[in-house]
C-alpha cells in the first residue's frame, strides 16, 4: 500500500518478478474519499497530507481495504505514515482485532496528530489488546529528545492462537 506516484511506480519496479505482492496506489487513514498531499520530489518519505498539496490522493479506511481484499486475519502489519499513523489506526480497529503484531514508526517531536499516550489508547480498544514487546530508538535529538521510534507489539489476545 503506498499512495505516492513515484513511490509505487519503484516499488512495482522492485517487486516485478514476485507474484505474491499486490499493489495498491492509496492512502490509508479514518475516512474513505481523497485527500491531498505535499508531494516532496526529492524525498518522499518527507511527503504529508496537507490542505494545500500538489497532488490527490485517494484513501480508505484500514477496515474496508481488509474488507474489500477479504482479509480475515493479519500477521504482521507495519504502519510508517509519518505522523497520520492514529489516523490509521481509528479506521482500523477491526482489522486490529485480528492483527497479530504491528510495526510503528511513532513520531513524537513536532507531532500535532496524537501524542504516545493517545497511540497507546487506539491499540487497546474493543477486541484486541496491543503490548509494546520491543521499541527501537530510531532518531534522537542531543540524549534526551526523541524524535522517532520504531514500536513493536504484539496483541495479547492472538498471541496464544
Amino acid at each position: 500500500i503506498e499512495p505516492i506516484p513515484n513511490a509505487m511506480v519503484c516499488l512495482k519496479k522492485n517487486f516485478c518478478n514476485d507474484t505474491r505482492i499486490n499493489f495498491n496506489e492509496v492512502a490509508l487513514l479514518d475516512k474513505v474519499g481523497t485527500i491531498k498531499m505535499d508531494i516532496n520530489a526529492e524525498d518522499c518519505s518527507q511527503s504529508q497530507i496537507n490542505d494545500k498539496g500538489n497532488l490527490k490522493i485517494r484513501c480508505t479506511t484500514l477496515d474496508r481495504f481488509t474488507k474489500d481484499n477479504r482479509i480475515k486475519r493479519v500477521d504482521l502489519l507495519k504502519i510508517d505514515v509519518e505522523t497520520f499513523e492514529a489516523h490509521v489506526l481509528k479506521g482500523g480497529q477491526k482489522t486490529l482485532d485480528n492483527t497479530k503484531y504491528l510495526l510503528i514508526e511513532a513520531s513524537l517531536i513536532k507531532n500535532m496528530n496524537y501524542t504516545f499516550t493517545s497511540l497507546m489508547g487506539l491499540l487497546s480498544k474493543g477486541r484486541h489488546n496491543f503490548q509494546l514487546f520491543d521499541l527501537r530508538e530510531y532518531r534522537a535529538i542531543g540524549e534526551k529528545e526523541l524524535v522517532l521510534l520504531d514500536c513493536f507489539f504484539v496483541n495479547t489476545n492472538l498471541y496464544n492462537r
